[in-house]
This record gives structure tokens, C-alpha cells and sequence, in this order.
């Protein structure tokens, strides 16, 4: 669909890339609906399971090993960026100001603070995220040897994008990139480039990696740890 199109856009990039938030934020969401679907079904089965000490079954203290093991805290959904948080790791990223062009959606709030904990976002947010990475990718290009000194060289232009992506994308996703993200945003800077050039591969690259759920998430990555 995109080699149809007379200029590499954000269309492609940044709707799948949003469309990736949303799958996320819905699959959190059902998360959340099962656990607590099989919390009540916990607490009401029969059998002493309700945690009622006078039920069949009681609880003493010899059974407390096995009613934690059953503790089920469920799933939790990831908070997403607030406006603040957004538009300060755009100004350290990228050293622009997109609350002058662009305006992001209020957050919800929790008492007196803002807060996304939870918060799906809407379709607005989701066009405004995308308008958000096509105005700062393309702003970022129209200077690409001051942010980007390597790619002044047309010799080194692979080894340019190819750490470019490892170094930046580190910073955008807060964390090393897996080797499936590397290869996702390679394959993004050689599609933009084999149409319109170097500069339209890495503002591609960028306008992909500014709609990341791994951007506008803080998600906690790893597994259980053992002491």
C-alpha cells in the first residue's frame, strides 16, 4: 500500500505503530476484567475457599501456605505518558516544543494530580499522537546533519541509520531495543530511503518510533524475581 503512495507518509508508519497502543491498552483491559471475573468466582465458590474462618474448611495456621499460593493480584494495564511527561522527553529527545503546534489531550486526573494509569486512549489522542510524530520527525530532518552529523557522509549512510536506530531508539523506549525492533525500523528507514532518499528513511524511522507503545507507555519489562 505505501509504494503507492507518492511520498513515504506517517499514514503507514504511525497508524500501525497506534494501532499496536491500542491492541495494548485493550488487551490490559481484559486482563483486568478476567482476573477480577475469577476473584469473585474465588471468593464465592464453596468449600471454605471465601476466606471466612467459620466456613467448612476453615482457615488455620496451617493452611495459610496454600491460601497465598491462590492470591491472584491480576493484571494491571500501564500508565501512559501525561501531557507534562510527553512533552518534556520531546524537548529532551529532540529539543523542540510540540505544545506550540501541537495540542495533546487533557489527562485524567486521580485527586489533584494528573494521571493515565488505566486510561485507554481515545481517537483523539491517537490522531493527535500521529500528528505529533509527522510535525517533530519532519521539523527534525529539515536540520538532519545538526541532529544526525553522520549522515553529512553518503558512504557510511548504512552504518549511520543502523546506530541511529540502536542509540536513539534506546532513548525513545527507555530501554535497549530487541533485535526484532532494530530490524522493524531498519526495514522502515530502507523503505523511506529507496523512495525519497536518506533523510525521508530516518524521518519515517522516527515518526514509527514516536507513536511506540513502548514510547507512550512506561511498561515495566522482566519476569519473576527469586530471591
Amino acid at each position: 500500500m505505501e509504494q503507492n503512495q507518492p511520498r513515504v507518509h506517517a499514514t503507514s508508519g504511525r497508524v500501525g505503530a497506534l494501532l499496536v497502543v491500542s491492541a495494548l491498552t485493550v488487551g490490559c483491559y481484559t486482563g483486568l476484567g478476567a482476573s477480577a471475573a475469577a476473584d469473585h468466582e474465588t471468593s464465592s465458590s464453596p468449600g471454605g475457599e471465601s476466606g471466612d474462618p467459620d466456613s467448612a474448611g476453615g482457615s488455620d495456621a496451617g493452611d495459610s501456605g496454600a491460601d497465598e499460593a491462590e492470591i491472584n493480584v491480576g493484571a494491571s494495564s500501564p500508565p501512559r505518558l501525561t501531557v507534562r511527561e510527553y512533552e518534556n522527553t520531546i524537548v529532551d529527545l529532540l529539543g523542540l516544543d510540540i505544545a506550540a503546534t501541537v495540542q495533546i489531550p487533557a489527562d485524567s486526573a486521580v485527586g489533584l494530580f494528573a494521571a493515565n494509569d488505566g486510561q485507554p486512549p481515545t481517537e483523539l489522542h491517537i490522531e493527535k499522537y500521529m500528528e505529533a510524530a509527522e510535525v517533530l520527525a519532519a521539523a527534525t530532518v529539515a536540520d538532519l546533519e545538526t541532529f544526525l552529523p553522520c549522515a553529512a557522509d553518503p558512504n557510511i549512510a548504512d552504518t549511520c541509520a543502523q546506530v541511529f536506530i540502536a542509540d536513539f531508539g534506546k532513548r525513545v523506549h527507555r530501554r535497549p531495543l530487541t533485535q526484532d525492533q532494530i530490524d522493524l525500523y531498519v526495514a522502515r528507514f530502507e523503505l523511506g530511503r529507496a523512495q525519497h532518499g536518506f533523510a525521508n528513511g530516518i524521518e519515517l524511522v522516527l515518526q514509527t518510533m514516536l507513536q511506540s507503545p513502548y514510547f507512550l507507555y512506561r511498561i515495566e519489562a522482566g519476569g519473576p524475581v527469586t530471591s
